[in-house]
């Protein structure tokens, strides 16, 4: 089952790396923020090895200090001018994610979903196009 789910995961790549593609990554949600930040970092790191060169990362762009109208003001306008949006794993408990996705399904933007896995004791992400 997971080769299969590999080799969806390396069509994806394929289709959408030349693609704006922007990472919705939970902040203060699930694992704390400073980890978030690590994590985000992580996952854009490994994005980028597999060929996603044009990478929309609001966790990078808006200072921590904006308020959170400021900052949607912000993420909002990032957003439209993005051709992908990907979620990253545990999306779903953070608001901002959560209003991520539903602007994305509002402009016709395409959503991939990031799963995590391990492989020889390391963490590695695949792309799934519906959960």
């Amino acid at each position: 089952m997971k080769n299969k789910q590999l080799k969806k995961s390396k069509n994806l790549v394929k289709k959408n790396k030349d693609k704006v593609c922007y990472l919705a990554h939970p902040l203060m949600s699930t694992i704390g923020q400073s980890k978030n930040y690590k994590d985000e970092s992580y996952i854009a790191k490994e994005l980028k090895k597999d060929g996603f060169l044009s990478l929309v990362r609001p966790l990078k762009i808006i200072p921590p200090s904006y308020n959170d109208i400021d900052a949607s003001n912000i993420w909002i306008h990032l957003l439209e001018i993005c051709d992908v949006l990907i979620l990253s794993p545990d999306w779903e408990l953070s608001t901002g994610c959560k209003a991520e996705k539903k602007i994305a399904e509002l402009l016709g933007i395409k959503i991939l979903y990031l799963k995590k896995y391990k492989k020889n004791k390391k963490t590695k992400i695949m792309l799934k196009e519906v959960l």
